[in-house]
């Protein structure tokens, strides 16, 4: 093997050097980051609360929006669950409709700081074979026959509204999986 001389020494240390100091100016340049200008604060705080009283066999459903003004607007649903072939849920037509895919849904989008409007009452409602009444024995029997399913369970889901340009003006854009009716804006209190 050769030996290199002292020049081709000096001449390769000051090549690697080169090399060196040129990689660190371009990996500093890949690493550096100049904060953006004009940064806009976005929140979407807020929360949506449901309220359905204690009894088990009555559910008086209302769902709250507990945000505040300046937080997100929400689309609620509602569904309940209880002992198969007696339970019943009446609605108000002006603020709730029944979906095809058994949800019962509000109306209107739900602003920060307000609560649904209009009746959704969810209850357990024990009659005979044809619909008539039970004479109280024959209801203590029904209810003793139901056990643990004498309850409703009632789930709420909500979603924070799109709105989306159509015809010239906004109009909410609907979940995907929802079943999509024209939402209003604002309740019509």
């Amino acid at each position: 093997m050769r030996r290199l001389g002292l020049k081709t020494g000096i001449i390769f240390c000051a090549v690697l050097l080169a090399l060196a100091l040129s990689t660190s100016a371009a990996l500093a340049y890949f690493s550096d980051y100049e904060p953006a200008k004009g940064k806009v604060t976005y929140r979407m705080g807020g929360q949506v609360t449901m309220d359905e009283g204690i009894d088990d066999k009555v559910k008086n459903i209302v769902i709250t929006n507990t945000g505040d003004e300046n937080d997100a607007e929400y689309l609620v649903r509602v569904q309940a669950f209880g002992p198969e072939n007696y339970t019943s849920v009446t609605y108000d037509g002006d603020y709730w409709y029944k979906g095809g895919d058994g949800w019962y849904y509000y109306k209107y989008v739900l602003a920060p700081k307000n609560a649904t409007k209009g009746s959704l009452t969810a209850k357990v409602e024990i009659k005979g074979p044809s619909g008539e009444a039970l004479l109280k024995d024959e209801l203590k029997k029904a209810i003793a026959a139901l056990g643990d399913g004498f309850k409703i369970t009632v789930v709420h889901e909500s979603s924070i509204v799109k709105y989306k340009q159509e015809g010239g003006k906004n109009v909410v854009d609907a979940p995907a999986g929802w079943e999509f009716k024209d939402y209003q804006i604002s309740d019509a209190s």
